[in-house]
């Protein structure tokens, strides 16, 4: 799958080649999907793996901000958290690709309203590189949903995550839109990741070991859910944060700069509340079923024992 992306992108690379950062975006492409690919017959070390995705997140990240920003304090600040939101965007991605569907509708609706938003900012190459993302990605998705035909592998899902935060924070340096935007376009598959791995270090698990316990996994696992509700309901919950999310892109911005916060803050607290409000019904959920299960064998065991 990921060699099939890269192909459509690479159709389209010498229309970007005076922009040094979106030619930095696809030479670190070019390594994630190498880097990826060599994980995924070899199964690279944590350590070595997490090691080149900060050290390409960090290159691309100088070529997309130094080249647009003074190099002061607030920019080393601000380059040191992009080069992790890259880092945790390219795991994140592909700890959410467990489900036939998902990690295909979370790239097709998340790059295809990042494509919309960069039409209407009139920032056409943006634009049209989301949009080949998200058309290679439906692509994709059309052979894995709902049933799996093919699969995406490290080398599409860690290559997708990159492409979602280094073109996010692209798009915010050319004024394509705020930095809200990606962040609430891709918040379903974010929140799942970032709740999961909080709970899993609270509790002192091995938070780089393999696992199963996304809520998403959860709702498979304990609740019965199939593959085709759970990419469903995820991609709902997706739909609904994209179309908000490009109802403020679009909108008038207020005029008064000290008050033109509060709008998105506003809106990226209200998403807060309403995963927080999912995320303890699925929980809840979640144990009942786990619950009832222990009961039923526990009954069957006594029944046995007779």
């Amino acid at each position: 799958m990921s060699l099939a992306m890269f192909a459509a992108l690479i159709l389209y690379v010498e229309n970007v080649a005076d922009d040094l950062a979106l030619v930095a975006i696809f030479l670190g492409s070019i390594c994630v999907v190498v880097v990826s690919a060599i994980d995924d017959f070899r199964s690279l070390s944590p350590a070595i793996r997490l090691s080149i995705h900060t050290l390409l997140g960090s290159l691309v990240v100088w070529l997309i901000l130094g080249t647009s920003h003074p190099q002061t304090w607030p920019f080393v600040v601000a380059a040191c958290f992009a080069t992790l939101s890259i880092v945790w965007s390219m795991n994140a991605y592909n700890f959410m690709d467990g489900a036939n569907g998902m990690a295909g509708f979370m790239g097709v609706i998340g790059f295809g309203a990042m494509a919309i938003a960069a039409a209407f900012a009139n920032v056409p190459q943006l634009a049209v590189i989301c949009a080949t993302v998200s058309g290679a990605v439906l692509g994709f998705l059309l052979l894995n949903y709902p049933n799996a035909r093919v699969f995406m592998g490290d080398s599409g899902s860690v290559l997708l995550g990159f492409l979602a935060a280094t073109l996010g924070w692209y798009g915010w340096t050319v004024g394509a839109w705020a930095l809200y935007l990606p962040v609430l376009v891709f918040s379903p598959f974010l929140m799942d990741a970032t709740v999961t791995l909080l709970r899993r270090a609270f509790r002192g698990d091995k938070i780089w070991l393999p696992h199963r316990q996304h809520v998403y996994q959860r709702l498979i696992i304990d609740c019965g859910w199939s593959h085709r509700r759970t990419a469903i309901a995820y991609a709902a919950v997706m739909l609904l944060a994209s179309g908000d999310a490009l109802r403020w892109h679009l909108g008038k911005p207020l005029t008064d700069s000290a008050y033109r916060w509060l709008p998105p803050l506003s809106m990226l607290l209200t998403w807060v509340l309403t995963y927080s409000v999912l995320i303890v019904v699925a929980e809840r959920k979640i144990r009942q079923q786990h619950q009832t299960k222990i009961t039923n064998m526990s009954t069957k065991k006594d029944q046995g024992a007779r």
